[in-house]
């Protein structure tokens, strides 16, 4: 069968977001994952806003969410859209850029501003992150109408939490408590997220904690909550 984007000879394969079979050669799948070297920052500006629209709703990307194609626990999208996803991750490397200044210039994140400890920025529903990946994973809550507090207060303990101010990312409507591990290494941080999963455990709360590397895999850890 020939290759959706280069014509050779390839073989056919299925994928769980598309209800119609796809065809790549090994070429044009490398080519994708490892990009392609572009000088033209006007060009790569483009590629990234064109993305962002193919894969998230408009919003800001990270760098690490283009490893593969984001359904982003979608189904049915059209192989067109996905040649065209294909072909223009095999056009750039993030890894050339400076990735913020990609985002802020290409007007994703004009409304973010950045601090020593990440970027505060809206996500779409309105609710204010602390970084792009605390965006992502809201963003992720509201195209599936996931019901989600966000900085809940965990519950009181005399130990861990004696004056009730320790909070959490997200609550979502179950009660589950979700976590963004964004500074994994930082000492502080991690005393932080050690206390949390203690007082998460002592008070029987179900903690979902999340790292920068599940960032890609949101759709598997909350398949049983997309509507």
């Amino acid at each position: 069968m020939p290759c959706r984007v280069c014509g050779q000879d390839s073989l056919a394969f299925n994928v769980a977001f598309s209800n119609q079979s796809l065809a790549y050669c090994q070429v044009c799948l490398e080519g994708a994952y490892t990009g392609g070297h572009e000088p033209d920052k006007a060009v790569v500006l483009e590629i990234v806003m064109q993305l962002s629209e193919l894969e998230f709703f408009g919003e800001a990307p990270l760098v690490a969410q283009l490893k593969q194609i984001n359904s982003l626990g979608h189904r049915g999208i059209s192989p067109h859209d996905i040649d065209r996803m294909l072909s223009l991750r095999s056009r750039f490397k993030p890894s050339e850029w400076s990735w913020f200044e990609l985002l802020a210039e290409s007007g994703l994140i004009k409304d973010g501003v950045r601090t020593a400890r990440g970027t505060k920025i809206l996500a779409r529903d309105g609710h204010l992150c602390n970084s792009l990946y605390e965006k992502a994973v809201d963003d992720f809550f509201h195209w599936h109408n996931i019901s989600h507090e966000i900085e809940p207060l965990y519950p009181f303990d005399p130990e861990l939490n004696p004056e009730k101010r320790r909070r959490g990312d997200w609550r979502l409507s179950d009660g589950t408590f979700v976590e963004m591990w964004g500074l994994l290494g930082d000492p502080l941080y991690e005393m932080k997220r050690t206390e949390k999963i203690a007082l998460a455990k002592r008070q029987n709360l179900t903690l979902i904690g999340l790292k920068p590397k599940d960032i890609t895999n949101l759709p598997k850890i909350f398949e049983k909550r997309i509507k």
